[in-house]
């Protein structure tokens, strides 16, 4: 018969093994109840964070600015029979409302930067309420042929934010016909008239077939002054005519400058006018010889006269044998020697010319230069060549 031995229990392995147990319903509870509780109230607060602060992906895309031009589009070709004026359009992407919009515009050679040297550029200022667009003029270049020009636009943006951009330069070509010219056909240059003076002032202005812009006016100028507009060709051949009433007294560069429907000035080159004071009466007087008179052969003459005049100088007096000339003083006093004259009677008078060109002469004198000594001359001395006398009034020898 077996038997078996029964062995008291051991209170210390009966104590561990509570403890493990216990530790384990523990464990059991802790992960029932409170890591759900937890986790529910990391999620609460993750989403409160989230409405009080964004995300700095959401802030960026907010406030992003962005600025770029439309038209023209880049490497495109404009031309200036289509398109006298250029639409610059600018397209705006921002979080917060533009406060300042700036396009700029500038003659470029290859297509990368401005042109620098007498090539000033176009700047416009475009409401910040749109719509973006400006409109561009192109420059009166001077040609002769149809030629191609390069030019650059872009865009500047300030936003409410403060933020400031600048869209990529976008390069276009624009091709000009030759162009129209502005000729001042009269007064010719170096005119002068005595007032008062009323002179035409006549031009015309080229038409070309590939240029689709019409002449608005012409405009008369004095320099920098106007003189008068005229709106419409009044003149034949085609021209536009315009009559200065009353042209003040002086020295005056005219030109003129014609203005097409697209607002471009073709000028003409200038040329001088002088209106001057009416001329003074000159006053001349030959003072010898004198009439009668009879000289040797082959004997000198003295010629003397006296001139002058109101209004500005005298320029010479010359000495005239009829129609032929003697000889020419150009100082005070008036004198010239007239050597060997020849045999005969001669009609001397002296002609005295003005700064202006104005002139007057003296009443001839009639003397005789003798063929030989002592022989004896009668000179007729009244009346005077070329006078006229009435048939009733008689005639003195």
């Amino acid at each position: 018969m077996n038997t078996r031995t029964l062995r008291e229990p051991d209170p210390a392995r009966q104590c561990e093994r509570a403890r493990w147990v216990l530790t384990g319903l523990v464990a059991m509870l802790w992960s029932a109840i409170a890591l759900p509780a937890l986790a529910q109230a990391a999620a609460v607060a993750g989403q409160s964070a989230e409405r009080v602060q964004p995300r700095r992906s959401d802030l960026h895309e907010k406030n992003a600015l962005a600025v770029s031009i439309i038209f023209p589009v880049p490497n495109s070709i404009i031309d200036q029979g289509t398109t006298p004026l250029v639409p610059i359009n600018v397209q705006i992407e921002s979080g917060t409302p533009p406060q300042s919009v700036t396009v700029e515009v500038c003659a470029s050679v290859d297509g990368i930067g401005c042109l620098n040297v007498n090539s000033p550029r176009s700047v416009f200022s475009i409401a910040p309420g749109g719509p973006y667009q400006a409109m561009w003029t192109p420059p009166p270049y001077a040609i002769e042929v149809t030629t191609s020009f390069k030019f650059l636009a872009w865009a500047s943006v300030r936003n409410a934010a403060g933020e400031t951009t600048t869209s990529a330069t976008t390069m276009f070509t624009y091709v000009m016909p030759p162009s129209r010219k502005a000729t001042l056909l009269t007064p010719p240059r170096d005119t002068g008239f005595f007032a008062p003076a009323s002179p035409v002032l006549w031009a015309s202005v080229s038409k070309l077939a590939a240029d689709p812009a019409t002449i608005d006016h012409v405009d008369f100028m004095d320099g920098s002054s106007l003189i008068g507009t005229v709106q419409a060709p009044n003149s034949m051949p085609s021209g536009y005519a315009l009559l200065w009433k009353n042209a003040p007294e002086g020295a005056h560069e005219i030109w003129a400058r014609g203005v097409d429907s697209t607002g471009r000035s073709l000028t003409s080159s200038s040329v001088s006018l002088y209106v001057v004071p009416p001329p003074g009466a000159i006053d001349v007087a030959l003072t010898s010889p004198h009439t009668g008179e009879t000289f040797a052969e082959a004997a000198p003459i003295e010629l003397h006269a006296n001139a002058s005049v109101a209004v500005g100088t005298i320029e010479r007096v010359e000495f005239v044998d009829g129609a032929a000339t003697i000889g020419t003083a150009f100082d005070a006093p008036y004198s010239v020697t007239w050597n060997a004259p020849s045999i005969g009677i001669h009609a001397i008078s002296a002609r005295a010319f003005d700064d202006l060109g104005n002139a007057s002469a003296s009443a001839a004198a009639y003397v005789r230069s003798l063929g030989s000594p002592g022989v004896s001359s009668i000179i007729l001395t009244s009346p005077a060549q070329g006078a006229v006398v009435a048939l009733s009034t008689p005639i003195v020898y």
